[in-house]
């Protein structure tokens, strides 16, 4: 993706990562943070070795990169999950299919060329603050909020 991105002069790119790429916690040591290779399943792995592919590309081509860390994705609307279930509720850790991609355009939208750099996201629908990092900075500097949020899903419902 990012050696056709150079190819074709983008600029800019939206990558698509997972809690997992930090074992589901805030990264807490120097390597961690530069490296983000501590998740202890495969998935969580290719997850965080893209992200380290995608700040390489920063760092030597200039490619722009917002990459958002997300939960488990649902369907807010439906209370369905990515395999068509019904859900019971909203949980800590979800996150609805639209307020991520309300999250990706005003990554395009809100954040002018240049001022983005490589930039992790944590989009979570379940609390303002969760464990896997600060959702609070993605929604200030994406001017977003999630519709499906756990403190005000009953307004939705």
């Amino acid at each position: 993706m990012y050696s056709s991105a150079k190819k074709h002069g983008l600029n800019r790119v939206a990558l698509i990562s997972s809690i997992q790429a930090m074992n589901g916690k805030k990264t807490e040591t120097e390597f961690c943070a530069r490296h983000r290779v501590v998740s202890k399943n495969i998935y969580g792995l290719t997850k965080a070795c893209q992200e380290v592919i995608a700040e390489t590309f920063f760092n030597s081509d200039n490619i722009e990169t917002a990459a958002f860390r997300i939960g488990y994705v649902i369907d807010g609307a439906s209370m369905t999950d990515k395999y068509d279930r019904n859900l019971s509720e909203f949980e800590k850790g979800m996150i609805d299919r639209f307020d991520i991609g309300i999250a990706i355009k005003n990554s395009f939208d809100n954040i002018s060329f240049g001022k983005l750099g490589f930039k992790v996201f944590f989009l979570d629908g379940g609390t303002s603050k969760v464990e896997t990092g600060d959702v609070d900075d993605a929604c200030r500097i994406l001017n977003w909020q999630p519709k499906f949020f756990n403190d005000n899903f009953d307004a939705f419902i």
